[in-house]
């Protein structure tokens, strides 16, 4: 996703699911890979790190269930979003699946407009993860002025870094320790300072 494009990867063993799904996603402007097999999913998800897994849930060699939960226990950042693509339906089914990971759950044959919409939900989701992981991060801070190392190694005050990348506002005052041990004493010697100017002139 460096490029800004959502990487989709497909596993399912029908070709023809395949076929008709990879070509759906690309008309929805997506990057598509395709898997065969459970097997050669988690091959693909560990090489290219797909930002959204559509995956069926009867598969040979490992199926879907447990390609989901080895995805989950991987814990790669950014998060993968995950579809279970199949032909079973039912309540059993779909909290199963929810307990092994999947966000969401599509029944065959996939309605292409309501695959479009899942896919948006499937968006704003990864970018609001992406944008907590971010703010959970450790900050690269310069110990002298504080400020913050960004992305592109330029450094930000740490004002300017929260109006931008949060709702926050910023107003400022000063804590009692800053008080005391910095502005306190900066008073006294302004104080001092002026008085010995003025016992000068007198």
């Amino acid at each position: 996703m460096s490029d800004g494009r959502i990487r989709i990867l497909i596993a399912d063993d029908d070709p023809v699911i395949l076929e008709i799904l990879q070509k759906t996603l690309w008309s929805f402007g997506y990057d598509v890979v395709c898997a065969r097999d459970g097997k050669e999913a988690w091959e693909m998800y560990v090489g290219q790190t797909p930002n959204i897994v559509i995956t069926d849930w009867m598969m040979p060699k490992v199926n879907g269930l447990e390609f989901t939960r080895m995805i989950r226990s991987h814990n790669l950042f950014p998060y993968t979003y995950i579809f279970f693509l199949t032909v079973l339906g039912g309540k059993g089914s779909y909290i199963e699946s929810i307990h092994a990971g999947a966000d969401d759950f599509i029944t065959k044959p996939v309605d292409a407009d309501e695959l479009r919409v899942r896919l948006h939900v499937a968006e704003r989701t990864i970018r609001l993860h992406t944008h907590a992981k971010r703010l959970e991060g450790m900050f690269n801070a310069c110990p002298g002025c504080k400020r913050i190392m960004q992305q592109d190694r330029t450094w930000a005050s740490i004002e300017s870094l929260l109006v931008e990348k949060s709702y926050a506002s910023v107003s400022h005052g000063v804590c009692p320790h800053c008080y005391e041990t910095v502005m306190k004493p900066q008073i006294e010697s302004f104080k001092n300072r002026n008085k010995t100017i003025s016992d000068q002139r007198m």
